[in-house]
């Protein structure tokens, strides 16, 4: 009689400790906080602020709209699971996009030619940088986000262009910038119409 109380005991206190880990699995699951940053369809990098161990489901190339799902356990009842998802949203962009660009304070009134290299938009600026002469400002590392032009490089976004100025060509003369746009157009650039 005595070994069926001890039995049923340790069953009510195992049941009891069940009961406990997974109302803390779920409180749990409730707050973990998700943050993610890439580029659509290119890269993709997360972070969770969880205890949890997640892991998230196989997945090649993630885009805008798709759902990505982890799946979690207790660390330390790892039967304890369950699958959290959350929606992307926001991946930068690096499809061209000219209405964005024009719109951009970069361009003002500048001749302009770009490319998509197929990771990122790069940008020449050619503008007047006095009565005789023009200048070349390269901007690479560009995406399109929220209607926005905007640089990513290393997973820091800079939203306000104009801290990556960088002139890369200095007094094209005058009579030589069409020159210049040919000589860009050549390495596959195109010229903003």
């Amino acid at each position: 009689m005595k070994k069926k109380y001890i039995f049923i005991s340790i069953v009510i206190i195992l049941l009891f400790s069940c009961g406990y880990y997974y109302l803390q699995f779920n409180r749990e699951i409730e707050n973990i906080e998700f943050s993610y940053n890439g580029i659509n369809g290119v890269t993709f990098e997360y972070e969770l602020d969880t205890n949890l161990n997640c892991r998230l489901e196989n997945k090649e190339t993630i885009f805008n709209g798709d759902t990505v799902n982890f799946e979690c356990s207790d660390p330390y009842l790892s039967f304890i699971k369950e699958n959290v998802k959350f929606e992307i949203t926001d991946l930068f962009s690096n499809e061209i996009n000219l209405d964005v660009i024009k719109k951009s304070s970069i361009v003002m009134d500048s001749e302009m030619v770009y490319i998509n290299d197929g990771d990122y938009i790069s940008i020449y600026i050619l503008d007047q940088q006095d009565t005789e002469s023009y200048q070349a400002r390269l901007y690479e590392n560009l995406y399109v986000n929220n209607d926005k032009l905007i640089q990513y490089v290393d997973g820091d976004m800079i939203s306000d262009v104009h801290e990556m100025k960088k002139v890369q060509i200095d007094h094209i003369a005058n009579e030589y910038l069409s020159d210049y746009i040919t000589l860009f157009e050549n390495q596959g650039f195109q010229r903003m119409k």
